[in-house]
């Protein structure tokens, strides 16, 4: 599965007051991200994606995602347990004077394509079981 969202973050809004935007996906792994800032938005729009109150991206908790005009991309191996998985979205805005979009992008597959091991491993016990080897 593949989720696009767009969030516009209005000018002056401080980390402090940061936005929260929820990003509802069925279960699966994550296996591809990107977020994207138009050109010319000077990294002044700034993201990052949590689950619950711990940060996900960026790995460090006091970074954040920013760009300009480029996007930010990565591979990842993300279980998402339960179906209609939230994430969330927590941006916010230094500008003075513009309000700027955030595109986010997360590609979503099923655990069986994603993990395939996970299935050879199951077989694996399985035949252990059915000739005593457990």
């Amino acid at each position: 599965m593949y989720y696009e969202w767009t969030f516009t973050i209005p000018a002056n809004t401080a980390e402090a007051a940061a936005e929260e935007h929820e990003l509802i996906m069925d279960s699966g792994v994550i296996v591809g991200m990107s977020v994207y800032n138009a050109p010319g938005c000077h990294r002044v729009c700034r993201c990052r994606i949590l689950e619950e109150l711990s940060v996900l991206w960026p790995g460090n908790p006091e970074g954040y995602i920013a760009t300009d005009g480029d996007v930010v991309k990565w591979t990842e191996h993300y279980v998402l347990k339960s179906p209609k998985y939230r994430l969330i979205l927590r941006a916010w805005n230094v500008s003075e004077n513009h309000p700027h979009d955030i595109v986010v992008r997360i590609n979503v597959l099923p655990p069986i394509v994603a993990s395939p091991f996970l299935v050879i491993n199951d077989l694996v016990n399985v035949l252990k079981h059915l000739i005593g080897m457990d």
